[in-house]
């Protein structure tokens, strides 16, 4: 990361902006987890990881966050060219997996987002 962005203050005025946009589109959080640690039985296998961010809406909704680094443009993370290795879609079974885990726990998902922090843009992914 340091090679991307090499100043701490420009880290820091990302998260403060993705938190800005999350409280002005969800409201204030009513807790904020960070690397919730999950656990997801799927045949033939167990799936453990971290969820980078939950913004707790009240005590069972939230909106679920994974943060991405990726420095390019927001044509190519929206660029479904299946070549394309960073289009946001490409993301979608792994946060299905953390969406089902806390769905499963008893907890609303209001949004699923991942956060491209080099770029500053927030990209919603939406499971049928």
């Amino acid at each position: 990361m340091y090679e991307v962005i090499p100043d701490i203050e420009k880290v820091i005025v990302s998260i403060e902006q993705l938190y800005d946009f999350l409280e002005e589109t969800y409201g204030p959080a009513f807790s904020i987890k960070h690397e919730t640690p999950f656990t997801q039985s799927l045949p033939g296998q167990i799936v453990h990881g971290e969820i980078d961010l939950l913004w707790y809406l009240n005590a069972n909704e939230c909106v679920l966050i994974d943060f991405k680094n990726f420095p390019g443009s927001k044509a190519t993370i929206t660029n479904a060219d299946p070549r394309n290795d960073h289009y946001a879609g490409k993301y979608a079974p792994q946060l299905k997996a953390y969406h089902d885990v806390l769905v499963s726990s008893g907890v609303t998902v209001r949004d699923t987002l991942i956060y491209y922090s080099v770029m500053g843009c927030v990209v919603k992914l939406c499971f049928s």
